[in-house]
């Protein structure tokens, strides 16, 4: 979005997550399973205290719905450098075997061109 505000600059961001990750729509498939597991969240952290509900991520609903969507794309790993995502772990459904990791890198920079200049 912060590329179309006014008199900004006009910047292609989707080339440069192209580098990170592939951008997929949400089926229908994607939300029906995004409902259940938030539903099945929802009912986890009834057993839970108080002070452990206000901790979970305020973002649940946008959890949910990366959680489908890997599990329909059939991904082995979610990796997030969000706490509340990580949790969300222990609040799905054992039977999906999804896991949840923090990114560590491989290698060098991620976004570089072909110059060798970093790309912010």
């Amino acid at each position: 979005m912060a590329s179309y505000l006014f008199g900004g600059d006009q910047g292609d961001n989707y080339s440069k997550i192209d580098r990170l990750a592939r951008i997929h729509g949400v089926t229908r498939d994607m939300a029906l399973l995004a409902a259940r597991i938030e539903a099945a969240m929802l009912e986890r952290a009834r057993r839970m205290s108080k002070e452990q509900r206000q901790a979970l991520s305020p973002r649940r609903k946008l959890d949910c719905f990366h959680i489908a969507t890997a599990i329909e794309l059939r991904c082995k790993t979610i990796y997030s450098l969000d706490p509340g995502m990580l949790k969300c772990k222990e609040l799905i459904d054992a039977r999906y075997t999804i896991t949840f990791s923090r990114p560590t890198p491989k290698r060098g920079d991620l976004f570089r061109d072909d110059k060798g200049l970093r790309i912010n």
